[in-house]
């Protein structure tokens, strides 16, 4: 038996079985017109129904052995078909694997744009991202409020100001940045130890910020201080708040009271975050935000009681 025998039994097979309605659809469609077909494939209906274990094949499959006793039926009957049934059969699968193949075509392509885009993210985000990691080297340190002021910005523009002082000046919102950006495809540690007054029952808050520049040199802010793109950890009269750069909630605690000294630390390591407050872990896991980068380390205070706040030294590791 050659390959086109083959091809034709187990099509015959899986339409009179109930295998696959649309091979029996196009079956009948190619043979309406024929009379002599239309009465042979009628005849291969019969001998297959009567040869059915139940009375419904699409209810209840045929088992290996009936299928097989069919196979062996349609063989034995495609002996005495009329010599164009065979062509009318092979065309129907030859018809159906052009579509076939049209959508495999069709998903490989698919596949491949979004593969494409895929890397194009990842090109854009700076490359694959993996769990970076700190070597301790360190990157920048203060540890009074006044040196080096002109190493900060305020996010109102300005690139020269008081440096950590301007955070507790008289205003609604206080917020500066450090001016050197750090690439994204290095880790880095970005810690502070500060003391925070009694915030009694006001809104007052100072919050850490890791600021995406997205490609500029610099990173923009709304007109409330805040990085229009941040990973931030906001510290209020009685919690502690993470938020990932897409300003989706990460994690908190409850403080009770902010009152006391805090040492509070990120960690940026690429495709991870790590965040400790007083050295124990708030946050440990995925980053899924893609940060596009430099990223630009910063401080913003708001409320009544801010002045009171005492920034003790502000490090940075690689």
């Amino acid at each position: 038996m050659g390959a086109d025998d083959s091809n034709a039994e187990e099509l015959i097979v899986r339409a009179l079985t109930g295998q696959d309605p649309e091979a029996q659809a196009a079956i009948e469609k190619a043979a309406k017109d024929d009379p002599e077909l239309q009465k042979f494939y009628a005849e291969l209906n019969s001998l297959v129904r009567a040869m059915a274990e139940c009375r419904d094949w699409r209810a209840e499959p045929p088992t290996p052995t009936a299928r097989e006793r069919v196979r062996q039926a349609v063989l034995a009957k495609l002996q005495m078909a009329p010599p164009r049934f065979k062509a009318v059969i092979l065309d129907v699968e030859v018809a159906r694997r052009k579509v076939t193949q049209r959508m495999l075509v069709g998903l490989v392509g698919v596949a491949v744009l979004a593969a494409c885009v895929a890397g194009a993210i990842v090109f854009a985000s700076g490359g694959k991202r993996s769990r970076l990691q700190l070597s301790g080297q360190p990157a920048f340190e203060v540890s009074d409020a006044k040196d080096q002021p002109e190493a900060w910005a305020s996010f109102a523009g300005e690139l020269t100001g008081a440096g950590l002082a301007a955070l507790k000046q008289d205003a609604p919102v206080n917020a500066i940045y450090l001016k050197r950006g750090f690439p994204i495809d290095q880790a880095l540690a970005y810690q502070v130890d500060l003391e925070v007054p009694d915030f009694e029952d006001t809104a007052s808050s100072v919050t850490l910020f890791l600021a995406d520049a997205m490609n500029l040199s610099l990173p923009a802010f709304t007109p409330e201080g805040r990085p229009e793109r941040s990973i931030s950890l906001a510290l209020n009269a009685d919690s502690l708040v993470l938020y990932d750069a897409g300003q989706a909630f990460l994690g908190s605690r409850a403080l009770g009271k902010a009152q006391g000294f805090y040492t509070l630390r990120m960690e940026y390591l690429g495709s991870h975050l790590r965040v400790l407050v007083k050295g124990e872990v708030l946050y440990d896991g995925p980053l899924n935000q893609v940060l596009r980068g430099p990223l630009h380390v910063g401080l913003r205070t708001s409320g009544q009681r801010k002045a009171g706040l005492r920034f003790n030294a502000v490090r940075l590791e690689r």
